[in-house]
């Protein structure tokens, strides 16, 4: 697939330059337009590490989905990983912060009746 291949050579000579980046995730997308299950895969990890697009962990597991929907088995253990480490992370959540306004003793505003 050539938007792979040419998305590869910009994501691997980019050394950390935004514009580099942002045209490697362009054509990972490209690519991936053409339901290139590698390709769709790569542009979870672009959203995974905010490579050349905002950080966006939903959105990358979205892509990995994708991406195995389509047989890529490391999209496949991607999202297995992910998924897991997202489920165990929300199991050790066992209280809610409470906001600092809260805490000083201010009330929040009553809904409308």
């Amino acid at each position: 697939m050539a938007q792979r291949g040419l998305a590869g050579l910009y994501y691997r000579k980019s050394f950390g330059l935004q514009e580099y980046l942002k045209l490697a995730f362009k054509w990972y997308l490209e690519a991936a337009a053409q339901k290139d299950a590698e390709s769709i895969r790569w542009v979870g990890s672009c959203y995974e590490d905010g490579t050349g697009v905002a950080q966006d962990s939903t959105e990358a597991l979205e892509w990995y989905a994708a991406a195995a929907r389509l047989g890529d088995e490391v999209a496949e253990y991607y999202l297995k990983e992910k998924t897991n480490f997202f489920r165990e992370r929300a199991k050790k959540l066992t209280c809610v912060t409470t906001p600092a306004s809260l805490s000083a003793g201010l009330t929040t505003p009553s809904p409308i009746q």
